[in-house]
């Protein structure tokens, strides 16, 4: 069970360049100290994908480390109307940045 009455806070961002993609993060707790960071790279070419997979990494875990509370924090716009919003997003499509 979640019970952390901390506020914690995490940034995340994802990347497509040239043959190359990844995400990545960082949780951090009251104080602004990095508690947890990660890494990945796949193979998909959609930005909003990277972007998507990446606030999904960092809940994820938020969980494991059994924070209830979390502010997030995304440079994409696109991916934050598509959570809110519940909006289905075309992952296989390679798309502009964001």
């Amino acid at each position: 069970m979640l019970t952390s009455k901390i506020l914690m806070e995490f940034n995340t961002d994802g990347s497509v360049g040239q043959g190359q993609a990844g995400i990545g993060g960082a949780i951090r707790d009251e104080l602004g100290e990095v508690v947890m960071a990660f890494t990945g790279v796949n193979s998909n070419t959609s930005v909003i994908y990277q972007e998507l997979l990446a606030i999904k990494e960092g809940l994820n875990a938020c969980i494991l480390l059994q924070y209830s509370r979390v502010n997030v924090e995304s440079d994409s716009m696109r991916a934050i109307q598509a959570i809110k919003l519940n909006t289905p997003m075309n992952s296989g499509k390679r798309e502009g940045y964001t």
